[in-house]
Parts: C-alpha cells; structure tokens; sequence
C-alpha cells in the first residue's frame, strides 16, 4: 500500500526515511506463504487476546469482504513488495492474534531486500 500512497504524498521532494507498522494485518492462513507456515500460529497460540478474540476476526473479514488475493490487502500478494521502500518498524505484541503476520513480514523484508526491519 505505501508503494502507492508514497507518491502521491503532497510532499514529493522529502524523502521517505521509515515506515511504521503498527499491529499489522498482513496475512491470513489462506495465503501464507509456504516457507513461512511453520512461523503461523495465531490462531492456536493467540486465541486468548482480551481486545481481538478469533471471531472478531472472522466478523471483520466478513464484514470488509476484503480481496486477500490483492496487494492491496498484503505485500505477500505483490510482486516486488519490498523494492525500494525504507526501513520499516513493525510493532507486535505477544498475545496478539496479528502477531505472526507481523514477525513473518518482517523476516521477509530482511530476507527479500536489503532493507531494514525490526
């Protein structure tokens, strides 16, 4: 999504220096990539979040009737995803629902590019 928001940003001769990703909903078990399914646990380990339960998902994606094919809804899904964006901060946390998306897009940052992520 930042591919297609940075330039039409009303300030194109500043230069991007970071992205922050805060509690990111990157993937679903339909399209996590095979070489990261052992990292996907979210819905096993994480079932007990007191602010996203596993059904308040289901309810969302229901009621967003979100397109999990498009690179609009996951970098995963784009080709090149990573290409020339800056370093990026991804925040999670443990018992996060989220969780794994997040540490999995952060992994292929670092693997895909030689962009930074933490």
């Amino acid at each position: 999504m930042i591919k297609i928001v940075r330039p039409k940003l009303s300030f194109p001769s500043k230069r991007m220096i970071g992205i922050f990703v805060s509690i990111p909903w990157l993937l679903i078990e339909e399209i996590v990539p095979e070489k990261y399914r052992e990292q996907w646990k979210p819905r096993k380990e994480n079932t007990q979040d007191p602010a996203v339960s596993k059904e308040s998902i289901k309810n969302i994606l229901q009621m967003l009737n979100l397109d999990i094919t498009s690179p609009l809804f996951s970098p995963f899904k784009a080709s090149n995803p990573h290409k020339g964006l800056p370093p990026t901060y991804v925040q999670v946390g443990g018992l996060d629902p989220l969780r794994d998306g997040g540490l999995i897009y952060q992994r292929a940052k670092r693997e895909w590019c030689s962009n930074k992520a933490r």
